[in-house]
């Protein structure tokens, strides 16, 4: 259930670009939406949708893994940002290549999930660790 309404999510975020004309204005066509607003620019977005009469507000962030303690990240967003996101102890954790040997640390980049202020659903890990 959960995985369709993340794909609902990303279709709810092609049509709201579609709908802000921001498609034009970038000069971009409708298949490129998806990777334009979910692209290496994206800071963090909130997403409402309804899902079978119910109101759903998705949080997404992004960023580079600041810090890890139990429980939660710490991620430098693009702008700036620096935002500690609760991680639910039942998460999805998705490692695009090889999961690091020490799980989440440092330096990775991630894009978290969340409903309103729940914890997060969702963690995308990605990227090579940075050095300090």
């Amino acid at each position: 259930m959960k995985r369709g309404l993340v794909l609902g999510l990303v279709a709810a975020l092609v049509v709201v670009g579609a709908a802000t004309g921001l498609a034009a204005s970038t000069q971009r066509d409708d298949e490129n939406l998806g990777k334009f607003f979910f692209g290496s620019q994206m800071a963090r977005a909130e997403v409402v949708m309804v899902v079978g009469n119910q109101v759903h507000d998705f949080r997404i962030d992004q960023g580079r893994v600041q810090s890890v303690r139990p429980g939660e990240l710490e991620l430098l967003e693009r702008d700036g940002t620096k935002q500690v996101i609760a991680i639910s102890p039942t998460a999805r954790i998705v490692y695009q290549g090889l999961k690091p040997a020490g799980g989440i640390v440092r330096g990775l980049f991630a894009i978290t999930v969340r409903e309103g202020d729940q914890p997060a659903h969702l963690v995308r890990v990605s990227g090579a660790r940075r050095t300090p």
